[in-house]
C-alpha cells in the first residue's frame, strides 16, 4: 500500500488473511474509514505498519470502531502509528468514535483494534487518535481501550504506546455498561500485555 487510494481501496475489499505492507505515511485527509471485521467477520492476516504512519483518520460507526475491527486467528497488526504525521505530536484530527444509533444490548468496542480474540498478536503499535463515545440518548454497552478496546485471546498486546485521549461521555447519564482502559479496557482470558506505555 503506496498511498490513501491503496488503503481505501484494501479497506473495501481486503481478504479474511491478507498480508498487507504499509510501504509509505498516509494522509487519510479525515475520509471516514470503515472497519476491517465485525462480529461477524474477522480479519486473520497481517497488517504491517512497516513503522508508517496514517493521519488525519477518522472513524464513526456505530458498530466496532478501530483500523481493526475485529482481529483473530493468528492475524496481527504491527509497526504502525495512528494520528500522527510526525510520529511525535497529535495530529489534531484524528478520531475514533463509536456513535450508539440505539439502545445496545450486545457489546461494542473502541481501539486502534476494537477487538482482539484468539491468538492475535499487536505490536509495536502507536495510537494518537482521539477514542470517544459521545453522549447518547441510547443505552451503551461498550469497551474502549487505546489500542485494543477488548483482548478476548491469548495472544500478545506488547510494545505499544497509547497517547490518545479517551473521552467516553456516553457514560454520563448512561444506563449502559461501560468499561474503559488505557492500553486495552478488558481481558477475557489469558491474554499477555507487555512493555506497553499509556501517556
Amino acid at each position: 500500500i503506496y498511498n490513501k487510494t491503496d488503503l481505501l481501496n484494501w479497506g473495501a475489499n481486503w481478504g479474511r488473511y491478507d498480508h498487507v505492507i504499509l510501504m509509505a505515511d498516509i494522509d487519510m485527509e479525515e475520509e471516514l474509514w470503515t472497519p476491517v471485521g465485525d462480529g461477524d467477520n474477522w480479519f486473520c492476516g497481517v497488517f504491517d505498519g512497516n513503522q508508517k504512519k496514517i493521519y488525519n483518520f477518522n472513524v464513526n460507526t456505530d458498530g466496532y470502531a478501530g483500523f481493526i475491527g475485529h482481529l483473530a486467528g493468528s492475524g496481527c497488526v504491527k509497526n504502525l502509528t495512528i494520528g500522527s504525521k510526525d510520529g511525535i505530536n497529535y495530529d489534531g484530527k484524528s478520531t475514533i468514535v463509536h456513535t450508539p444509533s440505539k439502545d445496545e444490548y450486545g457489546w461494542n468496542y473502541v481501539g486502534v483494534v476494537a477487538k482482539l480474540a484468539g491468538s492475535a498478536t499487536v505490536t509495536g503499535v502507536t495510537n494518537y487518535a482521539e477514542l470517544s463515545i459521545p453522549e447518547s440518548e441510547f443505552k451503551v454497552k461498550a469497551c474502549m481501550g487505546g489500542i485494543a478496546g477488548i483482548h478476548q485471546g491469548s495472544g500478545t498486546i506488547s510494545q505499544c504506546t497509547n497517547a490518545g485521549s479517551i473521552d467516553f461521555m456516553a457514560a454520563t447519564g448512561s444506563n449502559g455498561i461501560n468499561v474503559i482502559g488505557g492500553i486495552v479496557s478488558k481481558t477475557d482470558a489469558a491474554a499477555t500485555i507487555e512493555n506497553c506505555t499509556n501517556s
